[in-house]
């Protein structure tokens, strides 16, 4: 059988004397989705940064593609990770640049013909849905909007890993349904591999083979989604309950009509 790939073993990360990530283990087939879950705060971001080599772990190894990037010196570090995309949780736009300088900002850095990119990005954007916001700047966009085109950025080179930090978050339930779409729709066409660090345990239902959930820095369950939801962990399920209820509770929030006052009466 291939590698798995992303292995991550035993893997410890602290910031002075506070250990985010205790002893994490895991791996993730070729083509498989798996979602990461937990609390704000038990490590679910500084895992992924540590998965992309952005952060070195204090113990313990992560191999993606069969490289440890941890081993590798600043420039090969940045070729090894031309194979993985990063969507980030805010979308990290540059403000100053259009859609087109954003998504292709990797092929203008390789100093590609401009017809060459422009058909690239037109290329990712479609992927998404914004193929008719590609002169547009980060401004003129919604918020969802965005998201999409930090996506649109993250596939720009075709990568075989993507990874996802919290993706939907602050979005409303129409826009983290086109956003979860797109993810499955990724992966049914190239058959890419993703971690998906999120809060939305109904996306996560949603997209993913697998769950893995976090809490204090260690695993606490890894299953697919049926045998997440079928766990007696007692910590699961009142994870699964807590955010099942915000999420109901959020999209039966009645929508609140404005009405504007009738206009004055003449000499008022």
């Amino acid at each position: 059988m291939p590698d798995p790939a992303i292995v991550v073993d035993n893997l410890v990360k602290r910031f002075d004397t506070h250990t985010v990530l205790g002893g994490v283990s895991f791996t993730v087939e070729e083509g498989e989705t798996v979602s990461v879950l937990g609390r704000s705060g038990t490590g679910k971001s500084v895992l992924l940064k540590t998965i992309i080599a952005l952060l070195d772990p204090d113990e313990g190894s992560v191999r993606v593609l069969g490289q440890d990037l941890h081993r590798l010196d600043e420039e090969h570090r940045l070729e090894a990770r031309k194979g993985i995309g990063y969507v980030f949780q805010g979308a990290a736009l540059f403000d100053s640049l259009n859609v087109l300088e954003n998504v292709g900002f990797a092929l203008y850095q390789k100093h590609l013909p401009e017809d060459e990119i422009r058909k690239t990005v037109l290329d990712r954007l479609e992927a998404v849905g914004l193929e008719d916001a590609i002169d547009k700047f980060p401004s003129e966009l919604s918020g969802g909007m965005q998201k999409r085109v930090g996506l649109a950025r993250a596939i720009v080179e075709s990568p075989r890993i993507i990874l996802y930090d919290e993706p939907t978050t602050g979005l409303d339930p129409l826009t983290t349904d086109v956003i979860n779409k797109i993810i499955l729709r990724l992966r049914a066409k190239s058959h890419v591999t993703s971690i998906v660090v999120t809060h939305d345990i109904r996306s996560a239902l949603a997209i993913s083979d697998r769950l893995i959930m976090i809490d204090q820095g260690r695993i606490v369950a890894n299953g697919t989604p049926s045998e997440i939801q079928a766990s007696d962990n007692a910590w699961v399920q009142r994870f699964l309950g807590i955010r099942s209820v915000e999420a109901a509770a959020l999209s039966s929030r009645p929508r609140i009509a404005i009405r504007r006052p009738p206009p004055a009466a003449p000499g008022t």
